[in-house]
């Protein structure tokens, strides 16, 4: 049953591979083909088989575009409405893209928002993070294999994050939107970055 259900991916993956390698060229073929891959892997297959094929492939390629270049630390939200003629795919729903730093708690805290906003999620995708080297001009050369364990120290640990939402059309809630999960990462990476210092603290006062 196990290898039926991956099968039933890899069959749909290998679908939007090909279809990238016939759009794209070059080193941007290679990468997104296997950023493609990477990312719908993650998906269950009954999400993923109720999207067309033409869907998969613009939502993946219009990601990519969002993830090539990414300045260190920076952190990337895209959010729209996906339009056949603009985007090359169609959606009923919002789209959400992220592009931050990896580390805990990114999925809780842009849901929180979400919640608070009172919208509601149809589909969120996240990696836990992808391995990629990045060049002078902080353009992606290369995406590691999600079970390299040993890292030069010029890789970089990164998480793309994709939601769907409730369609919004106002500009102003898109424009608050964007706002707060910004707030919130931000807010996330704060209490990241200071985490081990505190539990430091914590450990030295209870043995004083």
């Amino acid at each position: 049953m196990s290898y039926k259900f991956e099968e039933g991916k890899d069959s749909i993956i290998n679908d939007v591979v090909e279809k990238i390698n016939r759009a794209l060229t070059g080193e941007q073929q290679k990468l997104c083909a296997e950023f493609a891959k990477q990312l719908y892997s993650t998906v269950a297959l009954d999400d993923l088989l109720e999207w067309e094929l033409e869907d998969l492939y613009g939502a993946v390629v219009n990601f990519w575009s969002l993830l090539n270049e990414r300045k260190p630390h920076e952190v990337k939200i895209h959010i729209y409405n996906p339009d056949y003629e603009k985007h090359g795919w169609q959606t009923t729903h919002t789209v959400v893209e992220v592009l931050c730093d990896d580390m805990p708690f990114l999925v809780d805290s842009i849901r929180v928002v979400i919640n608070r906003m009172k919208l509601a999620s149809h589909l969120i995708i996240h990696m836990g993070g992808i391995l990629v080297k990045r060049d002078k001009n902080n353009k992606i050369t290369e995406i590691l294999p999600r079970n390299t364990i040993e890292k030069d120290k010029d890789v970089l640990q990164e998480a793309p994050i994709y939601l769907l939402i409730d369609r919004q059309t106002d500009p102003e809630v898109l424009k608050q939107l964007q706002a707060n999960i910004a707030l919130a990462l931000r807010d996330n990476d704060v209490v990241y970055r200071d985490w081990e210092s505190m539990r430091g603290r914590v450990r030295d006062a209870v043995a004083e």
